[in-house]
């Protein structure tokens, strides 16, 4: 009798997962469609909120235009599913996995991570990561994909904040952050930028900035323990006239939370 039950329990969970990817197939399907005919509407109902008005955030930010731009670029960013290989399919809770294996464009073995988020009991596409390397291709090749049991391979079952919908300011600009040794949180015009922890960071400004006055603040979250301390540093780039010219610069060897001005004429 134990064995007929766990033998009923294993074709039980088997079938969950085949079902699982079925359902997540569809949605990458979705949003496939959506990309290849342009279609504004069916993106925003196929991509998590999250992925969308992130999508949209940083497209606007960088002086794009949006979904224009990001249609011009996707299409050829699609992977197609039938020339990867299925590995599993794993839920937990509103977030999902979809794994596959499988060459890329250069002839090179990847494993491909398919990211969904359930919103109102729907499956929607929350982007896909990417992962290759001599050690990974060895595994892949053996079929040895007991890896995937850390944590780094599953779902986490949250689902993330809705980010705040921004609109592009007057200039596209890059934010710096060095902060070894502390956690620190940047916003710029009230525009989260990155949360660091003891490390550095170089990338575009959400919103870019205004003409005129714009405000910055540093948030010291933490100080991180058994870390190499050193100077916090935040520095911000603008585009200005097609010329980069740095317009704020902050460094203190002892950090404190602060709100500083800079004006970009």
């Amino acid at each position: 009798m134990k064995k007929l039950i766990f033998l009923f329990m294993m074709i039980y969970a088997q079938l969950n997962a085949q079902d699982l990817r079925t359902q997540l197939e569809v949605s990458y399907k979705a949003f496939t469609e959506a990309v290849k005919a342009k279609d504004a509407q069916k993106l925003k109902s196929t991509l998590s909120t999250s992925a969308y008005i992130n999508i949209k955030n940083q497209l606007l930010s960088s002086g794009a235009k949006f979904p224009d731009d990001f249609f011009q670029g996707a299409d050829e960013m699609q992977t197609n599913l039938n020339k990867l290989i299925y590995i599993k399919a794993v839920s937990n809770g509103p977030s999902a996995y979809c794994v596959y294996w499988g060459k890329d464009t250069y002839e090179e073995t990847n494993l491909y991570i398919f990211k969904f988020l359930e919103e109102n009991k729907t499956w929607k596409f929350n982007m896909m990561s990417e992962e290759g390397s001599e050690e990974l291709t060895k595994k892949l090749n053996a079929k040895d994909f007991s890896f995937l049991s850390g944590k780094k391979y599953q779902p986490d079952g949250i689902l993330p904040p809705i980010p705040k919908e921004i609109s592009s300011g007057d200039y596209k600009a890059v934010i710096d952050i060095s902060a070894s040794g502390y956690e620190v949180e940047v916003s710029i015009n009230g525009n989260l930028q990155k949360k660091t922890s003891s490390g550095s960071y170089s990338g575009l400004i959400m919103g870019g900035l205004k003409k005129g006055t714009n405000s910055v603040e540093i948030i010291i979250i933490s100080k991180l323990k058994d870390s190499n301390m050193l100077p916090v540093s935040v520095t911000v780039r603008a585009l200005i006239k097609e010329q980069e010219k740095e317009v704020f610069s902050y460094k203190e060897k002892n950090p404190q939370s602060v709100t500083k001005e800079f004006v970009v004429d």
